[in-house]
């Protein structure tokens, strides 16, 4: 049977509906029906947000909570897969993201073998990427539904020395994904989307070599080299 679609309007008076009818059978002794009825509605119900793509003039439905999975690195040496619910109700400046490449750092390497000095466990490793934007929230204008990006996974604060100085991967308070904060071996996340740069031409797969190839490209311009 496929799942019951509610969406959002409805949702206060599905609620209202569903308590009287809760109520009513407490007051009858039917617990036990009670029971059986509200786990059944709960294994058909899915709870969308209906919302229209800007993007390929199709309509695509968006979960208020989403259920995605995760592998996250426990400790070292031992990896799990993690089911949890996604909150996916966006701030402003920020995007919902679909995950399609991972790419493994050193970094990820070093985690796992447990010599990473910057790590706290458990962690969601992954910082090498190539994402699919699925849902933009106010303010943004840099991309859009659809677009395949790759992502600058250095959160910064804009007020630090460094980045007002134009060195933004020398901010004080910098927060790396996959190493400070849980990064991105999971379905889906949350990110702000001034850190995407969308590309027309390059696969998901050269998108997520994009971050470790700006490294060497940063330290060539750094450096001066010409000729290249």
């Amino acid at each position: 049977m496929k799942n019951t679609v509610i969406e959002r309007k409805f949702l206060i008076p599905f609620i209202l509906v569903t308590s009287m009818f809760f109520m009513w059978g407490l007051a009858n002794n039917m617990t036990d029906t009670l029971l059986a009825a509200f786990k059944r509605i709960m294994s058909m119900t899915r709870i969308f947000s209906l919302k229209e793509s800007i993007s390929k003039n199709k309509a695509i439905n968006h979960l208020l909570l989403m259920k995605i999975s995760s592998i996250v690195l426990q400790k070292p040496g031992s990896f799990q897969i993690r089911e949890e619910y996604l909150d996916t109700h966006l701030k402003p400046g920020d995007a919902l993201l679909k995950v399609h490449r991972v790419g493994i750092c050193g970094t990820d390497l070093h985690a796992y073998a447990g010599e990473q000095p910057f790590f706290t466990y458990p962690r969601i490793l992954g910082h090498e990427l190539g994402v699919e934007v699925v849902e933009i929230g106010p303010d943004v204008d840099n991309v859009k539904i659809g677009d395949s990006c790759a992502v600058e996974p250095y959160r910064y604060r804009p007020g630090d020395q460094a980045v007002e100085r134009g060195k933004p991967n020398c901010a004080e308070h910098m927060s790396v994904l996959g190493v400070h904060e849980d990064g991105v071996m999971r379905d889906y996340f949350k990110f702000p989307a001034k850190f995407l740069h969308p590309s027309n031409e390059l696969t998901f797969d050269q998108l997520a070599l994009v971050e470790t190839l700006g490294i060497g490209c940063h330290a060539v311009r750094h450096r001066g080299c010409s000729g290249y």
